[in-house]
């Protein structure tokens, strides 16, 4: 996109966010670039955002969940307005969660993370009270096998564009156990870019065009796994497991043993897209990957991934054999990355 088309564009937004209002909009900016879907529009007394989606379907279903959600939990945005792709939601706060937790010390990314976890937990919590767990036109997430077999299918992948030899998972055992989890609300694309803190440090969270229903533990791999999260995952899980309550799951071993297995299957994946990325387009800079929320095409950040990755599967039973991979995507990223 042009200057010049970026520039019409959001003088259209502004427009029809002011009809959609009754007020005038005096300024539009980008919070992460042009090439993302939301604008924050600037009212002479507030900031809102809008949020333009082309997929109806995912537009409607973010729409029906911030209504249903909003009344019960200050952690997600309040649903202003709406008419055919734009959505206009409360302005939560500029300071993503992403960029704090990598500015901060040690014992400041520690509280984030139990923030942050706590955050999400009382999403998904509202969420079941608000009946969104039972609501039959969210789709279907982490559960079914053809999600499982794609996972699988990407450890695959990522061994044999390595050179490395595939594992020998089970692949019956594996989506048999995916395929047994409870079904709760899943918010989806969990990455601590879709969240910031707000004037008083709350983590508060938006982007919900993703939310399904499945097990919660989905929230929690997409936040492990994000390339931008300073965390090990073995604080993640100590984290995790102290913050589980009834609510959640009446077996918390079970929980976060799964966990540990879906954020495995999940890595190949992410994995996967960051070095294509990183091959059709170069490394990217870690300050503009945090700035503009971008997929984090970094060696030192795609290097972690793989490293927390072979250390969960290391102990995870169900994903034995997919270590040797992740160390080896580990060590061929730094390979390219010392020459």
């Amino acid at each position: 996109m042009t200057d010049s088309e970026a520039a019409a564009e959001a003088g259209e937004i502004a427009r029809r966010a002011a009809a959609l209002l009754g007020r005038r909009v005096e300024r539009i900016t980008a919070p992460a670039g042009r090439e993302q879907a939301s604008w924050r529009i600037h009212l002479s007394d507030d900031t809102m955002i809008v949020t333009r989606r082309t997929d109806p379907e995912r537009a409607a279903r973010e729409r029906m969940v911030l209504s249903r959600l909003a009344p019960l939990t200050d952690a997600v945005p309040r649903l202003l307005a709406a008419e055919e792709e734009l959505t206009i939601q409360s302005d939560l706060g500029r300071d993503r969660l992403s960029v704090a937790a990598n500015r901060a010390d040690a014992g400041q990314r520690h509280k984030l993370a139990r923030d942050t976890v706590d955050s999400i937990l009382a999403i998904q919590r509202a969420a079941v009270t608000a009946g969104l767990a039972e609501e039959p036109t969210l789709p279907a997430v982490g559960r079914d096998a053809g999600i499982t077999s794609r996972r699988l299918d990407a450890i695959t992948a990522l061994a044999q564009a390595l050179g490395a030899e595939p594992p020998t998972l089970d692949r019956a055992l594996v989506t048999d156990a995916m395929a047994v989890a409870p079904v709760g609300f899943v918010r989806g694309d969990c990455r601590a870019g879709n969240a910031v803190l707000d004037s008083a440090g709350m983590v508060r969270w938006f982007d919900f065009e993703d939310a399904g229903r499945g097990p919660g533990a989905e929230d929690f791999v997409r936040l492990m796994n994000d390339e931008t999260w300073p965390l090990s995952p073995e604080a993640m899980l100590e984290i995790i497991g102290a913050r589980l309550d009834p609510r959640d799951t009446d077996d918390p071993e079970a929980y976060l043993a799964d966990l540990r297995a879906r954020a495995v299957l999940h890595a190949g994946g992410r994995l996967g897209r960051i070095l294509r990325r990183a091959h059709r387009e170069g490394w990217q800079i870690r300050a503009e990957i945090l700035r503009r929320d971008r997929l984090g095409a970094h060696p030192a950040m795609a290097a972690a991934l793989a490293d927390r990755a072979a250390r969960l599967a290391a102990d995870c039973p169900l994903c034995h054999g997919a270590e040797t991979v992740f160390t080896a995507a580990a060590h061929a990223v730094r390979a390219v990355w010392q020459r």
